[in-house]
């Protein structure tokens, strides 16, 4: 469920759907994982398939928070998700991953 597409989507989205469906706290959380997915994507994965490793010594800094950051932010979401009523929330708001879609058609 909380996969690139939800957070392409949650980028596209109007904050204000976001915060009326999910709740303040919530909705600055998805927010700010989309953003830093986006980040992550042009800073952390230099050569477009994988992460530079965090203990590379040729890392450079930014992209070394910014996997922190969002390694920090997942652990908080998966927190806020184990909640069941976050968890209907989630479920109410699903974005189906075409990629999922197509796997799953296949059987």
């Amino acid at each position: 469920m909380l996969n690139s597409e939800f957070f392409e989507y949650i980028k596209r989205a109007e904050e204000s759907d976001i915060h009326s469906h999910f709740g303040s706290k919530v909705a600055k959380m998805l927010i700010n994982q989309a953003i830093l997915e986006e980040k992550f994507q042009t800073v952390c994965v230099e050569d477009g398939v994988k992460m530079t490793p965090l203990d590379d010594e040729f890392i450079n800094e930014e992209a070394r928070q910014c996997a922190l950051d969002t390694k920090a932010n997942i652990k908080k979401l998966i927190r806020v998700f184990s909640d069941k009523e976050n968890m209907l929330k989630l479920k109410a708001w699903e974005v189906k991953s075409t990629e999922f879609s197509q796997f799953q058609d296949g059987f």
